[in-house]
């Protein structure tokens, strides 16, 4: 949908229901297509089908669903790449963790280094980059919590490494997750990880007014 100049997506289709590709999975690709062709099908050649000067202004991890902004013309692009630089866009996640914290709302300091290639993966280390994530507990049931995650930084993998590190890792997730949530992950039948770009706060690229845009999808709905 169109707002300001902003497209705004949420990996959702006219019915409602979560994007998937023909291997029933919940990831979409938003990047250029390789030399493999791999993502002829994107986020991005969907949005050019009716915009075609559209350009993304951020990406999600694999298998991250939620909100996604674009922008309609080179130069909005040009105002909200500033905005990320300059940190003036707030981004909320929400995440099905294993087990939850003690507290209703804290923040996490821990700090996140590149592991030796060829791994591409993080790890929690202290000669790393500072990494901080403020987080809130939106709702408990039984073993599982979903919580609120803001990156105050914008490290790689920070939510799914934060999360885990601090003992509840998010549900779903083939990397970070601990053996016992992965395990767990498994009986729920869950083939992705259970986070989701949920909420967007920036400011309209012609009137300056503050924008919030919320995804209509969250962790429940593609579990």
């Amino acid at each position: 949908r169109l707002v300001g100049r902003y497209l705004v997506e949420d990996f959702l289709d006219e019915n409602g229901e979560p994007i998937i590709d023909e291997n029933n999975d919940y990831s979409f690709f938003i990047a250029d297509v390789d030399q493999d062709g791999v993502g002829a099908d994107t986020l991005l050649t969907r949005l050019r089908a009716n915009h075609p000067s559209a350009q993304l202004c951020h990406r999600l991890d694999a298998a991250t669903g939620g909100i996604v902004l674009a922008a309609a013309d080179d130069a909005v692009l040009a105002q909200a790449l500033e905005a990320f630089r300059a940190h003036r866009v707030q981004k909320t996640y929400h995440a099905l963790v294993r087990g939850g914290p003690s507290e209703e709302a804290g923040i996490i300091h821990a700090p996140i280094a590149r592991k030796p290639l060829p791994s591409l993966l993080r790890e929690i280390n202290p000669e790393g980059k500072p990494s901080v994530t403020e987080y809130r507990v939106v709702s408990r049931t039984g073993s599982v919590s979903v919580l609120a995650l803001k990156p105050v930084t914008g490290r790689t993998h920070q939510l799914r490494l934060h999360c885990c590190h601090m003992g509840f890792p998010i549900l779903g997730d083939p990397q970070y997750g601990s053996e016992e949530s992965q395990n767990f992950s498994q009986t729920l039948g869950l083939s992705h990880q259970m986070l989701c770009a949920k909420r967007l706060e920036l400011e309209h690229p012609i009137t300056g007014e503050k924008l919030i845009l919320e995804s209509r999808m969250d962790v429940e709905l593609y579990r």
